[in-house]
This record gives C-alpha cells, sequence and structure tokens, in this order.
C-alpha cells in the first residue's frame, strides 16, 4: 500500500493498518472468493489451454498423430477506482485511532461495494478471449457462463415445478462443477445469493446437520455459518445479483476461478486544501486493479423462484 501526503509517515501507516484491516474484516462478501495478482502493466494476459483427449494405442508400431491444443489468451485490464472526502483534521485523528468512525466505515464500504460489483459483473458478464490458432493467428471474441439451472428444473426426483433453492439444485450445479474438473485441491466450492434464497436451505433438516457439513467452516464477510460445510460447500449472502426471467438467481463458483489483478494497491493520500477556509484536508483513497474470468465451466447459474 503506497503512502502519500504532508502527514507523518508513521500516522498515514497507521492510518493504512487499520483501514486495511476493516475491509478485511467488514468490507467485500466475495474477495475471498478470487485469486490476487499484480500487474506490472495495465494489461495482463492469462493463458488458458483447452481440453485435449488421450488416445489409445492400438498397435506396437502406431505412428503418432500430433493434434494441436486450443489456446487462449484473456486480457485483464484494470481500472482505477477512487474515494475521495473533505475532512477536518479532527476527524483523521479519529479516523486513526477509532476503525468505527464513520469516515472509515464509509469509505471502506464505498472500496468493497465497488470489489464486489467488479466480481459479480466479471461472473455474470463477458470475458474477451483472444484464440491463436496452430498459425498464429488469432481471432478475439467474448464468452459468458453458460451452465445453468431452470427454476422447474426436475433434478433427482424433485419434479418439475417452480421452487426456490434446494438440496437438489445445489447436488446437480455441484455434479456440472465437479465433472469439469473444477474444484481446485481444497474442493471449496461457493454459493452466492440472497437471504430469501439461503434461508430456503435451513429448513432442510439436513443442511444444519452436523453429519452432513464438511468440519473446516470458511470464514467472513456475509458467510452463513448455520449452512457452513454444507455438501462441502460455503455459503455466501450477496444481495446485488440480477434477476434472471423473473427468478432470482445463485451463483454455484468453484475458488480461484476468477483472478483479480491489482496494478496500483490501496493509496491513501493526504493533503491539506489551502483554498478553502480553516485549510481543511482532503484524504483520496484510490486502487487500481481488475478482474478477469479463466473458466466459464467453474460457474453455474442457478435460477429459483422468489420466496420471502
Amino acid at each position: 500500500m503506497a503512502i502519500i501526503g504532508a502527514e507523518p509517515t508513521a500516522f498515514l501507516e497507521l492510518f493504512n493498518t487499520v483501514y486495511m484491516d476493516e475491509l478485511q474484516d467488514k468490507g467485500s462478501r466475495l474477495l475471498g472468493l478470487v485469486q490476487e495478482d499484480s500487474l506490472a502493466a495495465k494489461r495482463k494476459f492469462y493463458h488458458k489451454i483447452g481440453k485435449k483427449s488421450v488416445t489409445e494405442k492400438t498397435s506396437r508400431g502406431e505412428l503418432i498423430s500430433l493434434a494441436t491444443s486450443a489456446f487462449e489468451k484473456r486480457p485483464l485490464t484494470d481500472i482505477t477506482y477512487g474515494f475521495n472526502e473533505l475532512v477536518d483534521k479532527d476527524d483523521i485523528v479519529e479516523m486513526v485511532v477509532d476503525p468505527t468512525s464513520a469516515i472509515v466505515r464509509n469509505a471502506l464500504m464505498a472500496h468493497a461495494r465497488q470489489l464486489d460489483t467488479s466480481i459479480m459483473d466479471k461472473i455474470l458478464g463477458n470475458q474477451i478471449v483472444i484464440t491463436v490458432d496452430e498459425n498464429e493467428s488469432e481471432t478475439s471474441s467474448t464468452v459468458s457462463v453458460s451452465n445453468s439451472i431452470a427454476a422447474d428444473a426436475d433434478v433427482y426426483g424433485s419434479g418439475a415445478t417452480d421452487r426456490g433453492l434446494d438440496k437438489t439444485k445445489l447436488l446437480q450445479a455441484r455434479k456440472l462443477i465437479l465433472q469439469a474438473y473444477a474444484a481446485n485441491d481444497s474442493g471449496r466450492i461457493f454459493c452466492i445469493g440472497s437471504i430469501g434464497q439461503l434461508q430456503n436451505l435451513v429448513r432442510d433438516d439436513e443442511s444444519v446437520s452436523s453429519r452432513y457439513r464438511d468440519k473446516k467452516p470458511f470464514e467472513g464477510p456475509g458467510v452463513i455459518s448455520d449452512l457452513s460445510g454444507f455438501l462441502n460447500m460455503e455459503f455466501i449472502q450477496y444481495e446485488e445479483i440480477p434477476d434472471s426471467g423473473g427468478n432470482d438467481q445463485v451463483i454455484i463458483m468453484s475458488e480461484g476461478a476468477l483472478i483479480k489483478g491489482t496494478n496500483r494497491p490501496l493509496t491513501t493520500q493526504i493533503e491539506k486544501s489551502s483554498e478553502r477556509r480553516g485549510f481543511p484536508n482532503i484524504i483520496d483513497i484510490e486502487a487500481a486493479y481488475g478482474i478477469a474470468r479463466t473458466f466459464e465451466e467453474h460457474f453455474v447459474s442457478v435460477l429459483c423462484d422468489k420466496v420471502l
């Protein structure tokens, strides 16, 4: 984290420490789902090698048949986001000594909301993909997440009726992700949804029974601890997922399927405003980062009938 301004360095370092601790503990709900990387320039490419099958050897003298794998480059471009506020000297002192002060909470929640919005936009939106063929020719296109489960999906004998989030939909979504070998070494899969849909699961006795839950719960803002570990999944309340066709949308994804690339870490600048009466201070907190999606098959959109 960079520190700029007329205030003593130790003073600003203390503020940044307080701010970052609060941002991690009480801020972004979706940051724990992404991989983090650093950018040396405004844009960076992440490579994806396409799926390829092995071939069966049919004779001892069989000739090797070469086939080129699909190769993609996925660009991540950073965007600068900033928060600024006009504050008095006393306000700055309060911000350092009291991490729950109104200014600190306002700033960190603004950054957390923007970070979560950027992550969700990348989950639901398009990802630019540059395909490279065997002749090194490049073709640019956009792709989106295609895996979805309808609100009235008849899975595991549930019946073709509109319903909210339930165990059968979770099992089907989990199956789609595991079929794509999308779970990483931790095997952690996340369910992101509104409190209404997540609470609908709590009505299922199995979901709150320790017999059906992982013993190593995930911790962080928005985590529903009553469900943590059910079907080896973690559940995060997030209310800003847009509707789809009049239905609530719940996102199932594997850990690390998104990358957050940071070009400029959170930077705090505090300077006096000499043109204003009383010489107040202007605090500016900026960060430059971008989000990229690496695998569409690591996501499933589950449509659910609206519940109270």
